[in-house]
């Protein structure tokens, strides 16, 4: 193989979504930690695997530490939330993983998980907010009050958890 061919092959390895599995450990409080059972079982004091997710390659996660919901992003650039405020066009709490099905049609990079919202970044650089709007912190210009089902396209490239 000549120096030209290595690196190309090191190149096309780079460019492979790396993933892995996704263990969880800490409070239970809001089935934060896709839990059916809440705070009753206590804490996680060791790593855990979550059942939904085993065997699914996870490149992502995103939430901050007042955040109600969590965020998993998958190496096809799906995105999974549970808790609250999660992108499913309703409030429901969802205690296990689900996809977010408006975003199916993007590959979703990167997530930043507010209180009650969260932003994604796709791979060609677009933002997403979905969640609760009182304050404005979804970008959409407004701050209506309540939850808002629509996906709102932001230009903004790089999202964090707080």
């Amino acid at each position: 193989m000549s120096a030209s061919e290595a690196e190309k092959k090191v190149e096309q390895e780079n460019e492979v979504p790396k993933g892995g599995e996704l263990l969880f450990c800490g409070a239970t409080c809001w089935d934060i930690v896709g839990r059916r059972k809440g705070p009753a079982e206590g804490n996680l004091v060791s790593p855990s695997r979550l059942r939904p997710l085993v065997g699914i390659d996870i490149r992502y996660v995103a939430s901050g530490c007042a955040s109600c919901h969590c965020v998993a992003l998958d190496v096809e650039g799906r995105c999974y939330t549970w808790g609250r405020q999660l992108g499913h066009g309703d409030t429901i709490q969802r205690d296990r993983p689900t996809v977010v099905s408006e975003l199916s049609k993007y590959k979703i990079v990167q997530a930043g998980a507010g209180r009650s919202h969260t932003v994604v970044v796709t791979d060609d650089g677009n933002s997403l907010a979905f969640g609760w709007n009182k304050h404005g912190q979804l970008g959409s210009g407004s701050a209506k009050t309540g939850m808002v089902s629509a996906v709102y396209i932001l230009r903004v490239t790089f999202v964090c958890s707080m």
